[in-house]
């Protein structure tokens, strides 16, 4: 439902349900060459005084048409059961994430040494899940070697993934509760690993 640099004119589609597409200015993308004729895209119309976003519906003609399927945001009435804007004149119609829809970390808390290396980092979201992940750790030996998180989680966890950093060696993650994991290996290694939980 999103692609770069998407953007193309029309002219005085007013509130017409379906808008015809005048084509992209040069060096920009037109919609049917980033999605598909029936794929749905967000969309953003403006003509410099006013605006609406939404959901649209593309189909392949002569011309290209984009149908304003879901109006999820305008300048009059905002989300407040809004309605297609009139257009009178020249409009731009580009592809962009509307507010209503875009995904919003309003805080996390994180921690670790900074970066994946050498012990591992986490970070937590709203709502308690937790994602951690490390690299290079180790060397695990031949049978199994006990890691421990870098944050215990609260609850358990749901899943934990190892690898080695490289080489022929194979090593898998076999046993994980809140605090940490094993690792079986068949011979010695460093490895990655990321766990997920609450």
């Amino acid at each position: 439902m999103l692609n770069n640099f998407v953007l193309e004119t029309c002219n005085a589609p007013g509130t017409a349900s379906t808008v015809n597409l005048a084509g992209p200015p040069s060096g920009r993308v037109g919609f049917l060459q980033a999605f598909a004729s029936g794929a749905q895209c967000f969309y953003f119309m403006d003509d410099g005084t006013q605006a609406e976003a939404g959901v649209a519906t593309l189909a392949a003609g002569s011309p290209n048409t984009l149908a304003r399927t879901t109006v999820l945001w305008n300048s009059y009435q905002g989300t407040n059961n809004p309605g297609r804007v009139n257009f009178t004149g020249a409009t731009r119609v580009y592809n962009e994430v509307p507010a209503q829809r875009a995904v919003y970390l309003d805080s996390f808390t994180s921690g670790g040494n900074g970066s994946p290396f050498g012990g591992g980092s986490w970070f937590q979201l709203p709502g308690g899940l937790i994602i951690q992940g490390g690299a290079g750790l180790g060397p695990v030996v031949s049978g199994f070697t006990q890691f421990s998180f870098p944050k215990p989680f609260t609850s358990f966890c749901i899943t934990c993934l190892a690898n080695p950093s490289g080489g022929t060696v194979h090593a898998t993650c076999q046993a994980f509760d809140k605090v940490g994991y094993a690792v079986q290996a068949n011979g010695s290694a460093y490895i990655n690993f990321m766990a997920i939980g609450y």
